[in-house]
């Protein structure tokens, strides 16, 4: 059977994605029945996979940033360093809302899907996006931030 996909790799690569569903379901069983297995291949592999989900979250995070505005850049202060940039609920609400969706990107990808929308969301950098929430919770606070590159 193995030897047969390997010569047939086109009609494996269209069955798999036919049947998503059931290639996922089967994973994840498989996972369940073998952690030990995912457990040293993760040590063995370590490097590899915080290389990759740092690369997986930093393509995400650019992609749901630029659904947000076409210019990748604090709106505040022009920062445009993608490891200080986060998204900023206009009228507050972030916590309330990541909390219900969890920690991740999981606001990202439903803002790539779709499933969010974005007109109450803008891009401002760590510190702006804090001095917001400042101004928000206990009024004009008078900060203000410039950056220089």
């Amino acid at each position: 059977m193995r030897k047969w996909r390997q010569e047939h790799p086109e009609y494996s690569r269209k069955w798999k994605e036919a049947n998503k569903d059931k290639v996922i379901e089967c994973r994840r069983k498989w996972n369940k029945t073998h952690p030990e297995y995912l457990r040293k291949h993760y040590e063995a592999n370590r490097d590899k996979a915080i290389e990759y989900g740092r690369k997986y979250n930093r393509k995400i995070k650019m992609m749901a940033l630029s659904m947000i505005s076409k210019k990748i850049e604090c709106i505040n202060c022009g920062c445009d360093d993608i490891r200080l940039l986060e998204v900023n609920h206009i009228n507050g609400g972030g916590t309330k809302e990541s909390k219900i969706l969890g920690a991740g990107c999981s606001l990202w990808l439903k803002i790539i899907s779709g499933k969010r929308k974005t007109d109450d969301l803008d891009i401002r950098c760590k510190v702006c996006n804090t001095i917001h929430y400042v101004n928000l919770k206990y009024g004009n606070t008078q900060h203000i931030i410039s950056y220089q590159k």
